[in-house]
């Protein structure tokens, strides 16, 4: 008798070769990372020290999570270790920054000019690019899985759209409520201006509001939800914008959590990472736009009351599609959301119990402390 896996609620919103790909990586025998979908009843075996193991869902659920899990923590060691370097190199810690560059946050410089921008690029892709190779090389995880293209549900890939706005809007205003009531906390800091607009200024924000944004989307709702779809469209979705989160600006954590839990859920309902992209870049662009407008060289009363008039004005036409779209489309909203054979619960404390996690916590605590001890991120 074979006993099946029950389905993964998130496949259903995929199209046929995405199904195929994606179950011909599970079910590879050799592939440790994939959650398998048959078992044989009475196959099960327990070995000293290590519990029940062999084909039986949870406990095959169990050993799977776990190899994703330290797969995934292989690669933000990495990243982290990366970022450390490079912040070291451009920091004034111990002595004067040996390449004469000092790199601030989210890229604003102490200075303008072409050495300036190259390591800005160097800096942010070289540490992003090579944990995402450790992660393809590892999980061998097909690219039309990683990064799936087509769009399966348009009308809310396209209602995605004002929705992103709506967050952002949204996210601001709780920004400039909460500098208004807790003035330490207030999470536009990230992005001050150092100075007067160049033209060494533009591939800078083109890097900050494009790049980065489709890098880091091609690893958040690209490669670790598509990993972790597998054990459930709920766990997915909080583990990858919970990785997101953590890798934000130190002072951007609740802010990033919350529109990635937004664009984790608009990506899997329409099976595109576009999806993501077009979301990520709206969201952080007018983060991005918005701050330099009232910071630093640029702050005047015109550009801040311009500013205020665009956030309310994405507010209202994100909340007029959207009602509109819930009106028209209502069956199209819903992602049921279960587990599988292991809670929720378990499955978190599978992945906090890690030793990879807690070496990936303990570098990046150490990371947070360097940035708030020497002003760089």
């Amino acid at each position: 008798m074979i006993l099946k896996k029950k389905d993964i609620s998130s496949l259903r919103q995929q199209d046929l070769e995405y199904k195929k790909l994606y179950e011909e990586w599970q079910n590879d025998r050799s592939n440790k990372y994939g959650y398998r979908t048959e078992y044989a009843e009475n196959a099960n075996t327990y070995q000293e020290g290590k519990g029940f193991s062999g084909e039986y869902p949870a406990a095959d659920e169990r050993a799977s999570l776990r190899s994703s899990v330290d797969v995934l923590m292989l690669a933000l060691i990495c990243y982290a270790l990366l970022e450390f370097i490079v912040k070291l190199l451009l920091s004034d810690f111990p002595f004067s920054a040996p390449f004469g560059v000092v790199l601030g946050k989210e890229g604003f410089t102490s200075s303008h000019d072409a050495k300036t921008i190259i390591f800005a690029y160097v800096g942010n892709i070289f540490t992003r690019v090579i944990p995402f190779g450790v992660l393809l090389l590892q999980l061998k995880l097909p690219l039309k899985v990683v990064i799936p293209t087509k769009i399966n549900d348009r009308p809310l890939f396209y209602c995605s759209i004002p929705v992103a706005m709506l967050t952002f809007g949204v996210i601001y205003m709780c920004t400039e409520v909460e500098a208004l009531f807790l003035p330490g906390l207030d999470n536009r800091s990230i992005m001050r201006w150092s100075g007067a607009f160049t033209v060494y200024d533009i591939p800078i924000s083109l890097l900050f509001m494009v790049i980065v944004p489709i890098l880091s989307e091609f690893l958040h709702r690209g490669i670790i939800l598509n990993l972790f779809r597998q054990y459930g469209d709920g766990f997915a979705l909080l583990i990858s914008s919970v990785i997101s989160a953590a890798l934000s600006a130190e002072d951007a954590i609740v802010m990033t959590f919350v529109y990635s839990l937004m664009i984790g859920y608009f990506t899997l309902r329409t099976g595109s990472i576009l999806t993501a992209i077009v979301m990520r870049i709206i969201i952080s662009g007018s983060y991005y736009i918005i701050s330099i407008g009232r910071s630093g060289a640029f702050a005047n009363n015109v550009l801040s009351l311009l500013s205020a008039m665009v956030i309310f004005l994405y507010i209202g036409i994100g909340i007029i599609i959207l009602i509109r779209f819930v009106i028209n489309y209502s069956n199209k909203i819903s992602l049921p959301l279960y587990s599988l054979y292991l809670s929720d619960a378990e499955k978190l404390m599978i992945c906090f119990s890690q030793p990879g996690f807690i070496i990936w916590i303990s570098l990046y605590i150490a990371s947070l402390a360097w940035s708030i001890a020497f002003g760089n991120t």
